[in-house]
């Protein structure tokens, strides 16, 4: 094979793996990134239950009309995190249904809640009564929202536990990726040794042993490229050469028996 046609294969074999590696390494930074957009959902997610129920705990202290629309505003917009996640995960759509669940059941409760006054005057409910049954309501509520945090800090686990697969997984691209490439700049290092470097060398020794009068020197230089093609056409010349130095020798001696 011929030193250009091996130069261009190198070439093309180099550009595609370093293509590969490439491809390899923004599909790693993808999972990383992706696996950040999902902690950071699952930090916004804990982030609006917290502030859900502060407002539930601002209601529950004043009963003012102000909080209960701010406890909807908030459960609206919690509602709509939750039905807009990311979340592909086995494990963490589970999570999500489960909190789902609870959503529509809280709504339930803080409906009741909120209407618990003309409900309880129609009635005509004592007040130990409507303290014990407001009690009983929020109890679930709490409940509810404590079970939706616990599940809101398993995503968050589950997120951190995918951030750090995914950068194991880039590191090991970016190291095999080095190492793809190490071992293909050594084996092009040894191929232009051994196919270019030594029989250049092997050339140029022989042209100064020829150059020095040895014509019966010869490089054969056995490769099937340019540099094979430029000691088999040194040969030839060599070979030549000697031949006309030895028909010359011969007309020496002739010249010298005649006188």
């Amino acid at each position: 094979m011929n030193i250009s046609t091996k130069e261009r294969l190198a070439t093309g074999t180099t550009l595609m793996v370093i293509c590969l590696i490439a491809l390899s390494i923004a599909w790693a930074y993808s999972e990383v990134r992706d696996a950040n957009q999902l902690r950071r959902q699952a930090s916004d997610l804990t982030r609006m239950l917290t502030e859900l129920r502060m407002v539930m705990f601002d209601y529950r202290q004043d009963g003012l009309e102000r909080a209960r629309v701010q406890w909807y505003t908030v459960s609206d917009n919690l509602d709509r995190l939750i039905a807009d996640n990311d979340f592909s995960g086995t494990a963490q759509i589970e999570i999500i249904n489960h909190v789902r669940k609870r959503r529509v059941l809280e709504r339930k409760i803080f409906k009741v809640l909120s209407a618990a006054p003309a409900v309880e005057s129609t009635a005509a409910m004592g007040e130990e009564s409507r303290q014990r049954s407001e009690a009983q309501l929020y109890s679930r509520l709490l409940i509810s929202q404590q079970e939706s945090f616990k599940d809101a800090f398993r995503l968050t686990e589950l997120a951190a536990s995918s951030i750090n697969t995914a950068q194991q997984q880039n590191l090991i691209v970016i190291l095999v990726g080095l190492t793809v490439i190490a071992l293909m700049i050594a084996n092009t290092s040894w191929l232009i040794r051994r196919v270019v470097l030594n029989p250049v060398r092997t050339l140029q020794r022989g042209m100064e042993i020829i150059g020095a009068g040895e014509l019966t020197h010869r490089t054969n230089i056995g490769l099937n490229n340019e540099i094979g093609d430029l000691s088999k056409a040194f040969d030839t010349m060599t070979a030549k050469l000697e031949g006309t130095q030895a028909k010359l020798v011969v007309k020496s001696l002739r010249l010298q028996d005649s006188v």
